[in-house]
């Protein structure tokens, strides 16, 4: 962003010779002048590490040896050969997937709220596509 302003001759002269004495150019030494004095507010700061918080909570995933399992079980059961037993199991394991996806969903709204856009514009953002099990 690009503001013009007029400043005394004196200020701008103080200016000009604290950028060299910093060895900066002007319009940095302006610019970190300013943040200085106006730092982010304690609001913005929250919706920083809320957005964090949400991130890490969409980012969550199972580990390696659920997913091994996991797709053992599928394959038993392409391969029919899936026990009773292998089927609650599977049944176990479908249910916490889906109820991570529910919980992941929830997060990915609350995020698109916070920085006010479109779900499908955020999912596209973070290369979050749906996938077809069928």
């Amino acid at each position: 962003m690009s503001i013009t302003i007029q400043l005394p001759k004196h200020l701008e002269q103080r200016l000009r010779e604290k950028a060299n004495q910093e060895g900066v150019v002007l319009e940095r030494l302006i610019s970190k002048l300013l943040e200085d004095r106006f730092p982010p507010s304690s609001s913005q700061t929250a919706v920083g590490a809320k957005e964090a918080e949400l991130l890490k909570k969409i980012n969550e995933g199972f580990p390696a040896d659920f997913w091994e399992k996991y797709f053992q079980l599928i394959e038993k059961r392409q391969q029919e050969k899936l026990t009773p037993t292998d089927q609650n199991e599977l049944i176990a394991y479908s249910d916490k997937i889906e109820k991570s996806n529910a919980h992941r969903m929830k997060y990915l709204l609350d995020l698109a709220e916070l920085k006010n856009v479109d779900l499908d514009d955020l999912m596209n953002e973070m290369e979050i596509h749906p996938k077809s099990h069928a």
